[in-house]
């Protein structure tokens, strides 16, 4: 059955040990059977069980001492206890309450109130291994959820380091994109330029802006590819690889360089 529960039954007499045990498995049960305190927590060590029938009247070791052990112990004390005695006195059952146990019971057993007693303590076990069920799962999310946090928090780090560390060596990167830009604005200002001034001071202007251009991008041009020549050498890249590096740019640069030269002459044929 789904809700069969391992119950010990601690008592020291033979017969009403036999009768707990009769009733509990009949209920569904499985029994497990100490004659003294010491056994039953050398038993509960050996597996805890679900709910615990315990007798107060024992030699060696009586009820309220193991009632004491198993509610001391951070492990035990959620089992709950039913506390059994022969003595029908308010006396001894508010000491066992006191202790922690869950409920008291008085010999002869009534079946119908021990059932209704056993059902009741095993619901409450099973509502608290529920709760801890949750509370596991919970620590559990949270605990990966912060691993998570830790580990995107030290990528993230790690890449933002890399990216500043690389920052001094990808300045050349940065400047052909800018002299890129530089050439394209260059263009613009044929246009505006030839708007808003004399077209002899334009002339004039203009051919020593376009020469001035040229011959100061050209030697920006090498220095950008020294770079990218020493940088590659670091690496150690093949040197077809940077051969073909260097070649690519120079195409590009000169492609840029003619483009600007082109315009500027077109733009002179309608002035």
């Amino acid at each position: 059955m789904t809700n069969q529960a391992r119950i010990l039954i601690v008592e020291d007499q033979k017969a009403s040990r036999d009768i707990l045990n009769e009733r509990v498995n009949a209920l569904g049960h499985i029994s497990i059977l100490a004659e003294n305190g010491l056994s039953a927590l050398a038993k509960v060590r050996e597996q805890p069980p679900d709910l615990i029938l315990l007798d107060i009247l024992m030699p060696e070791m009586d009820g309220y001492e193991v009632l004491c052990h198993l509610k001391d112990s951070v492990s035990w004390r959620h089992i709950p206890v039913i506390m059994i005695s022969a003595i029908d006195d308010m006396e001894n059952v508010v000491r066992c309450i006191e202790k922690g146990a869950d409920d008291y019971l008085t010999k002869p057993f009534n079946p119908v109130l021990l059932k209704a007693r056993i059902d009741s303590c095993l619901m409450k076990k099973r509502l608290h291994d529920q709760e801890e069920q949750y509370r596991k799962r919970l620590e559990d999310y949270n605990l990966d959820l912060e691993r998570r946090l830790k580990k995107v928090a030290r990528v993230g780090t790690q890449y933002l380091r890399n990216y500043a560390s690389d920052l001094p060596r990808n300045w050349a990167g940065i400047f052909v994109i800018i002299l890129g830009v530089v050439y394209i604005l260059s263009l613009l200002s044929y246009f505006i330029i030839g708007l808003l001034l004399p077209e002899d001071y334009i002339l004039k202007f203009l051919h020593k802006l376009h020469k001035a251009a040229i011959i100061s991008y050209v030697p920006l041009l090498f220095i950008v590819e020294g770079y990218y020549i020493v940088r590659g050498l670091g690496e150690n890249k093949k040197h077809s690889e940077l051969i073909i590096h260097v070649l690519v740019s120079l195409f590009l640069f000169s492609i840029l360089i003619l483009g600007n030269h082109l315009a500027f002459k077109w733009w002179l044929s309608y002035m």
